[in-house]
C-alpha cells in the first residue's frame, strides 16, 4: 500500500537538450527514448537505470543525471543485462549483440567483444561473484576477469543458464542437468564435472535460470517456482509461479513478482511483501534497508521508503522520488523525418504492402525538448486503433498545426499533439482500399507536402486517384496516377510539380504530376511517368523499388532506388526513362558506379549543396560534387552512427545538424555547412576564445552562400583562405603550413565572390 506524500522528481529538459550554437562541428549526439525503465542498480555514488537499452545515471552526490551512447564512449547500443561488481566497483553491461562493456566511469569504458566475435556464441545469463562474471553462454561457461578485462576461462558445459560459487564448488545449471565441480580442479577436463543429486526430482533441472547462495542455502528458480536446498539435504519451497528477480540486498533475500518484491530472513521466513502499482521490473538498495529504488516500466524510475506495517506483511511505503524520466523521444521508432520551422517531425510507424500494427508514434523535437503523441487518447478520440503513422508536416500558417499520415487510418490533424480530426474516406477525396470490409482501416496515406500556396497534397495508397489535395480554402480534390499503386514519399518542386516514387506492386516508378497551378480545373493537367531507367552510358539501372526524392540547390531531382541513387533534371527526362547516375574513377582510371549495389533509402541536402544518402545496411554516404567528386561513408564501425540501416535523414539548415532515423533510434551529426544567410548582420565564431589542444575546430557562422572566407592575423599576414559551406567554414586554426597557429587574435574576413559584401569577425586563440 502505498501512502500519499508524493515527491515528483522534475529535472530541466535542457539537461538533454544541448544548445545547438555551442554543438562543435563534427559531434554527435544520440536521441535515445528514456521512458521505460527496465533495470536499476545502486553504486556507492550513483544509480544506474536502463530505460528502453540505453542507459542513464543519477548522482546520489548533486543530483545530475547523466545519459550514455555511443556518442559518449559505450561501444554499443541497446543494453540487455547490466549487472555490478561491488568489489571491483564496475558495471558490466551486456548488448543484445553480445557486446559487453566494462564501465568503470563515464571516462573508463572497456570493450570486450569476445562473444560477439564468436557468432556461434550468444549471453544466456550473467552472475557476478567477486570480481568474476560467470557468462552463461549458449555453448558453455566463460569467465569474465573485471579487473584485467579480459575472458579468463571458458569450459564447453553446454547450452548454460546460470552459474554461482556455493562452498568450494562450481554449480552449472544447463538445459539438460545442474552439474557441479571443485573449484580446484582443472574445470576445462569435463570429466571433473559430475550431475548433481541434490535437487533432483525437486525442480526441472533443465530450466533453472536463476540461481545464488544465500548464506548456507543454494537458491534455485525453475522457471515456475522458487526452491532453497542445503549441503545436508534439507529443501524449502520459498515461492510457486513466476519471478523477475532475485537478489540478496541488505541480509536479505528478495525475490521481485510481476507486481512487487518480497524479503525472507537468513531462516527463508517471509518478512514481508510490497505490492506496487503497474508493470515492476527490479529493484536495488545499497545505502538504507528502508530506501529502495525500483524499474518501474512505463512509470520510469521511482525511489520508495518502506514503512513496515506491525498488522500486516504488507508493507506500506511512499515515494521519495517519482516519475523519474527525462525528456526524450517516447519510443525508438522512427521511420521519417523532416526538419521544418526550425523543428524536428518524427514519425515511427510502418508499412510494406500491408501494415505493420506498430503504435502510433509521432514526436516533435524543438529547442531541446520532445513533445510525443499518446497514442491512447487518439484512439479514444476516433474509436480506430491509432497505429503505423507514416510522415508529418507542419502548417505553414500555424507553426503548431500538424497533419499526420497514417497507413490505414487516413490523415489526423493535430494542434500540437490535440486531436482536431481524423480526414478519411467519408469527409474527404480520400479513398479506401478496401470499400467493402471494414474500410475505415484501410485509408492508406504516406508522402505529404504543402505548396507555396498552403496547399496539402496528399499521397493516398493503393487506390484508383492516389493523389489528393485539402485546399487552403478547405475543399478537396483528388487526381489518377497510375491505377492502384503504393506511393510513398511526395515531393514539391521549385517548379511546383508533384514528384511521387512508387515503390512497389506491378508499376513500380516514378510519377510526376503538374497541375499547372489550376488545382480546380483538371483539363490542363499533366503526369509524367517512368518505370525504369537507362542512364547515360545507356546502361539499365536494374532497380527493383524507389525509396526516397530530394531536390538538390541546382534544381536536380534525386531519387534512391535499391541499385543506388539516379538523378533527373526534368519530368520529360522520367517520361522518357532517362536518368543519370554517379560515375567515379578508379586507380586504372576505368569508369564505375560508387554506390552500385546499394539500398537507397534516404536522401536529404545540406546547405553545401552536398547530398546525403541514407542506405540499408551500408550507413550514409556524403556526395560531395562541389570539385572533384568525392563520396565519403559514415558506419557504425568507423562513427557513432548507431545503425548502418537508415531510414530517414533531416537537416537543420541553421545549424547544420543532421539526424539519422534508423532502426534502432535516432542519432544527429553536427556537420560544418549550413544555409547561406540573406546578409552578413550576424557573423559570429565559436567556440571563441579557442584553445588548440581542446578544441580542434573553430567555427565561422552567419556566412552568406558560399562566401570566400580569409583568415589573417593582426599583421595581415594570410592564414587560411577557402570558400564557405553554404554559410559555414570551419577552421582548424593552423597556418599556411599546416601548423597549428601561434596564441593571438586573428581577423576573419568574409565576402561575396563579386566582393559587393562583406563582414569581419575576431577568434582569439589560446594555446
Amino acid at each position: 500500500m502505498k501512502r500519499n506524500r508524493i515527491i515528483t522528481f522534475m529535472f530541466a529538459w535542457c539537461l538533454f537538450g544541448l544548445s545547438m550554437s555551442g554543438q562543435a562541428p563534427g559531434s554527435w549526439k544520440t536521441y535515445m527514448a528514456y521512458h521505460d525503465a527496465s533495470q536499476v542498480i545502486e553504486t556507492p555514488h550513483y544509480v544506474f537505470a536502463v530505460y528502453d537499452g540505453s542507459l542513464l545515471s543519477y548522482s546520489l552526490e548533486d543530483g545530475e543525471i547523466r545519459t550514455y551512447s555511443k556518442a559518449t564512449g559505450l561501444n554499443d547500443i541497446k543494453i540487455r543485462l547490466l549487472r555490478y561488481s561491488s568489489e571491483a566497483n564496475a558495471l558490466l553491461i551486456v548488448y543484445e549483440n553480445n557486446n559487453m562493456d566494462i564501465f568503470v566511469s563515464a571516462n573508463r569504458i572497456y570493450n570486450v567483444s569476445y562473444v560477439m566475435d564468436n557468432p556461434n556464441k550468444a549471453i544466456n545469463n550473467v552472475d557476478v561473484v567477486g570480481t568474476k562474471a560467470y557468462l552463461s553462454l549458449n555453448t558453455g561457461l566463460a569467465v569474465l576477469d573485471f579487473n584485467r578485462r579480459e575472458i579468463k576461462n571458458e569450459y564447453y558445459t553446454g547450452n548454460t543458464l546460470s552459474a554461482c560459487q556455493w562452498g568450494d564448488s562450481l554449480y552449472v545449471a544447463t538445459d539438460k542437468k545442474l552439474i557441479k565441480a571443485p573449484l580446484a580442479c582443472n574445470l576445462a577436463d569435463m570429466d571433473n564435472w559430475e550431475t548433481d543429486t541434490l535437487v533432483s526430482g525437486q525442480v526441472n533441472s533443465q530450466s533453472i535460470t536463476k540461481m545464488l547462495v544465500f548464506y548456507d542455502w543454494l537458491i534455485l528458480y525453475d522457471d515456475s517456482k522458487t526452491m532453497a536446498f542445503s549441503k545436508m539435504g534439507q529443501s524449502k519451497l520459498l515461492v510457486e509461479g513466476y519471478i523477475r528477480q532475485l537478489e540478496i540486498l541488505h541480509n536479505q533475500l528478495v525475490l521481485g513478482f510481476w507486481s512487487g518484491f518480497l524479503f525472507l530472513n537468513t531462516a527463508l521466513n517471509q518478512t514481508g511483501v510490497v505490492y506496487l502499482d503497474g508493470d515492476f521490473r527490479s529493484v536495488a538498495s545499497m545505502h538504507s534497508p528502508e530506501n529502495y529504488w525500483v524499474a518501474w516500466g512505463p512509470k520510469g524510475l521511482a525511489q520508495i521508503k518502506l514503512r513496515p506495517n506491525e498488522n500486516s506483511s504488507q508493507i506500506d511505503y511512499e515515494y521519495l522520488i517519482s516519475n523519474f524520466q527525462p525528456n526524450s523521444p517516447l519510443r525508438n521508432f522512427s521511420l521519417n523525418m523532416s526538419f521544418i520551422d526550425n523543428k524536428l517531425l518524427v514519425t515511427g510507424g510502418g508499412r510494406n504492402s500491408n501494415r505493420m500494427n506498430i503504435a502510433g508514434t509521432f514526436m516533435v523535437y524543438e529547442n531541446g525538448k520532445w513533445l510525443n503523441l499518446d497514442d491512447k487518447i487518439i484512439t479514444e478520440k476516433t474509436g480506430l486503433a491509432c497505429m503505423d503513422l507514416i510522415s508529418a508536416v507542419v502548417d505553414p500558417r500555424d507553426s503548431h498545426h500538424y497533419f499526420v499520415s497514417s497507413w490505414g487510418e487516413g490523415v489526423y490533424e493535430l494542434q500540437d499533439t490535440s486531436f482536431i480530426k481524423l480526414h478519411t474516406y467519408t469527409n474527404s477525396s480520400l479513398q479506401s482500399t478496401n470499400p467493402t470490409y471494414k474500410p475505415a482501416e484501410f485509408v492508406r496515406t504516406d508522402g505529404m507536402a504543402f505548396d507555396r500556396n498552403h496547399n496539402l497534397f496528399i499521397a493516398n495508397a493503393g487506390v484508383a486517384e492516389g493523389l489528393s489535395v485539402l485546399t487552403n480554402k478547405g475543399e478537396w480534390y483528388s487526381f489518377p496516377l497510375i491505377d492502384k499503386v503504393q506511393v510513398n514519399q511526395l515531393v514539391i518542386t521549385k517548379d511546383n510539380k508533384k514528384w511521387i516514387n512508387l515503390f512497389s506492386g506491378l508499376n513500380i516508378g516514378i510519377a510526376v504530376f503538374d497541375d499547372n497551378g489550376t488545382i480546380e480545373n483538371k483539363n490542363d493537367d499533366k503526369l509524367y511517368f517512368g518505370s525504369h531507367f537507362t542512364d547515360q552510358q545507356d546502361r539499365k539501372v536494374d532497380e527493383t523499388t524507389y525509396s526516397s526524392i530530394a531536390e538538390d540547390q541546382n534544381g536536380i531531382i534525386w531519387v534512391g532506388t535499391d541499385n543506388g541513387p539516379i538523378t533527373f533534371s526534368s519530368a520529360e527526362q522520367v517520361q522518357q526513362g532517362r536518368c543519370t547516375r554517379l560515375v567515379s574513377m578508379d586507380e586504372r582510371g576505368e569508369g564505375y558506379y560508387p554506390m552500385e549495389g546499394d539500398k537507397v533509402t534516404a536522401i536529404a541536402v545540406d546547405g553545401a549543396n552536398r547530398k546525403w544518402i541514407g542506405t540499408a545496411g551500408n550507413g550514409v554516404h556524403i556526395v560531395d560534387q562541389s570539385g572533384e567528386l568525392k563520396i565519403d561513408n559514415l558506419n557504425k564501425n568507423n562513427s557513432p552512427l548507431i545503425s548502418n540501416n537508415i531510414n530517414s535523414i533531416a537537416i537543420n539548415g541553421a545549424t547544420g545538424e543532421v539526424f539519422f532515423a534508423t532502426d534502432m533510434g535516432i542519432c544527429s551529426y553536427m556537420s560544418d555547412a549550413i544555409d547561406g544567410k540573406p546578409d552578413y548582420s550576424n557573423v559570429y565564431a565559436y567556440p571563441n576564445p579557442v584553445h588548440p589542444a581542446r578544441q580542434s575546430r573553430v567555427a565561422i557562422t552567419g556566412l552568406m552562400q558560399n562566401s570566400t572566407v580569409k583568415i589573417t592575423d593582426l599583421a595581415g599576414n594570410l592564414m587560411k583562405e577557402a570558400v564557405s559551406n553554404g554559410g559555414l567554414y570551419t577552421w582548424n586554426c593552423t597556418g599556411p603550413s599546416g601548423e597549428i597557429v601561434k596564441a593571438g587574435v586573428y581577423l576573419v574576413f568574409g565576402t561575396l565572390p563579386d566582393g559587393s559584401q562583406g563582414a569581419v569577425t575576431k577568434i582569439m586563440v589560446i594555446r
